[in-house]
């Protein structure tokens, strides 16, 4: 532990997008924001295959157990809450049709299993983090919730969203900054 490793990857093709501002681009701190292009590029390439016939119903909550900083307090309990959210189970609610997916990070999937994951999930719901970056794998028209961090340099997930023509919902974290607890 604490040491370096090299590691060398062989690649047949790599892709390369340029998303350098044009001079006349008005938006302000948006550099960092992959074009809508490229975020629709990556999922057409992870997923070539037509359509599915049923739409996507799952809702997938990404956990970030390998985190030390941005952890949702009492997870298990959230977990619960949104499971009995899907099985009926909570006072005055209908149940939904939902499987419930925890997308956990400790080890991470394999790729073409995370991309499977969020190719299933109608909504995406998580703490911000790298973790949620998958759910540019989910079909257009999902919804991703994101408990979100008050800089505004952290609202990429809100142009994925937008991007990628999810619905967005914002839970606000007042508690710590992006890299706070």
């Amino acid at each position: 532990q604490g040491t370096a490793q090299c590691v060398r990857v062989r690649c047949e093709t790599l892709h390369l997008i340029d998303w350098r501002r044009r001079d006349n681009d008005p938006r302000q701190n948006t550099r960092h924001f992959p074009p809508r292009f490229a975020l629709h590029f990556l999922r057409s390439f992870f997923l070539p295959a037509p359509p599915r016939t049923r739409p996507p119903r799952a809702i997938v909550y990404v956990q970030r157990s390998k985190a030390e900083d941005r952890r949702v307090r009492d997870e298990r309990s959230l977990i619960a809450r949104i499971h009995n959210l899907v099985r009926g189970e909570s006072p005055g609610r209908r149940r939904l049709t939902s499987p419930l997916i925890v997308f956990a990070d400790n080890p991470s999937p394999p790729m073409h299993e995370t991309v499977s994951i969020f190719r299933q999930a109608r909504v995406v719901v998580g703490m911000h983090g790298a973790g949620l970056a998958n759910a540019v794998f989910t079909p257009a028209g999902g919804h991703l919730v994101e408990f979100a961090l008050p800089q505004p340099a952290t609202n990429c997930y809100a142009h994925l969203a937008m991007a990628m023509d999810f619905c967005y919902s914002q839970v606000a974290v007042h508690d710590g900054g992006a890299h706070g607890r």
